[in-house]
């Protein structure tokens, strides 16, 4: 389940999409290594996490959290979005 928080000790959340946009991720974090990777919710950026390594052999990816209230905060977010499309940015 997309959204799902984890860990008292290492809290974060793990969001999880399908094949396809597994795919496009691979190719993306490829590009973006030790960069940040903005998580557009509603077309609000709500966490930009550092990309570490390519995200290519998971369909989903852990967004870490400070503690266990962010990551539910965080997780509540991703359930309640929309998935409506947003204007470019400038």
């Amino acid at each position: 389940e997309t959204g799902k928080t984890f860990g008292h000790e290492d809290p974060h959340v793990e969001i999880c999409y399908s094949e396809d946009i597994r795919q496009r991720v691979c190719q993306l974090t490829k590009q973006i290594v030790e960069q940040p990777l903005a998580i557009v919710i509603d077309c609000r950026v709500v966490t930009k996490p550092i990309v570490r390594e390519p995200l290519c052999s998971s369909a989903c990816l852990s967004v870490s959290a400070a503690d266990m209230a962010e990551a539910h905060a965080l997780a509540e977010q991703i359930r309640r979005g929309s998935n409506r499309a947003c204007a470019p940015s400038s």
